[in-house]
């Protein structure tokens, strides 16, 4: 592992950028999927979830403060959800560009 990262190291960012287009291009089909499948689920929970939220605040129905805590936390947590396929993803490139066997 010690020869990988002085491997990577010693590249230049130019080197480095290039990789990473070639990574992207032997592996766009799994990426762009992942990201469509992750993306629509974190759009179709954000809809739903806060939806009801913003039409009683905005009816004066609940108080701002108790809007805001709830907004929060719903948009913390599909956060939390929306940042779990990015780091999938970025170590299957890594794993991919070590020539380890990515699965």
């Amino acid at each position: 592992m010690e020869e990988i990262k002085d491997e990577i190291k010693n590249k230049k960012f130019s080197q480095l950028l290039s990789d990473g287009f070639k990574l992207f291009g032997k592996h766009y089909k799994i990426l762009v999927l992942t990201w469509l499948v992750f993306t629509l689920i974190y759009q179709v929970l954000f809809v739903f979830l806060l939806t009801d939220i913003k039409y009683l605040y905005f009816n004066n129905t609940i108080p701002r403060v108790l809007y805001l805590i709830i907004f929060f936390i719903i948009s913390g947590t599909l956060g939390i959800i929306y940042v779990i396929p990015l780091c999938s993803v970025s170590s299957y490139l890594f794993k991919g560009y070590i020539n380890f066997n990515a699965d």
